[in-house]
């Protein structure tokens, strides 16, 4: 999660920092307030960005819970925060800020996505703390499910949900459903693909 990246990108990531933060983005005089929050915004997210590929993660983390602050609807750097606090050792942190993006974000499908990984990935665990972390995955995702009918990544996560505590059919019959709707995008295809592969081995039942 928290990779190196090239030269070349922190070099431009830095130059962006730089030229905002010098040319007073957020302050700047005849700057809307909306224009201010732009730029504050893109300051923010740059300097999580090279934290983050410095390996300094606190930092990173800081950056952007700031920029999160400011506009609450960025629902990935939600979860890329999220993460970091995880690699900090603080789930519950990471948890405390997917629950706020969901909140923030009711519109908004990766919000749901984001919240029900979390809940399944990180705060499952053994015992009735886990058993209930799971039940809100899947409230969750059912509730996306019905908010965003044709969205590929609600249905994926659905069937993530189904395979990991081993219910097959169940996660046959959510893409029998996806599989059901009409849809124009090949990439909305080519991921039905992919998660066909996982619940029908070497293509079985596809052809129903």
């Amino acid at each position: 999660m928290t990779c190196r990246r090239s030269p070349l990108f922190l070099f431009g990531a830095a130059f962006c920092l730089f030229a905002l933060t010098e040319s007073g983005a957020g302050v700047r005089p005849g700057l809307s307030d909306e224009g201010a929050r732009r730029a504050a915004g893109l300051t923010l997210y740059y300097r999580g960005l090279v934290n983050e590929a410095a390996l300094e993660l606190r930092p990173a983390l800081e950056a952007f819970q700031e920029l999160l602050a400011i506009d609450p609807t960025r629902t990935a750097v939600a979860a890329r925060a999220a993460e970091l606090a995880r690699a900090l050792g603080e789930p519950e942190r990471g948890l405390a800020l997917v629950e706020a993006s969901f909140a923030a974000n009711p519109d908004s499908a990766e919000a749901y996505r984001n919240l029900a990984l979390w809940l399944l990935r990180v705060s499952r665990g053994a015992g009735e703390a886990g058993q209930a972390s799971e039940r809100r995955a899947r409230e969750v995702a059912a509730a996306a499910a019905r908010r965003f009918p044709d969205d590929v990544g609600i249905s994926a996560l659905q069937v993530e949900i189904c395979l990991g505590s081993g219910r097959i059919d169940e996660a046959r019959e959510v893409l029998q459903r996806a599989l059901a709707r009409e849809q124009g995008d090949a990439g909305h295809w080519l991921a039905m693909a992919e998660l066909a592969a996982k619940v029908w081995p070497a293509g079985e039942g596809l052809a129903r």
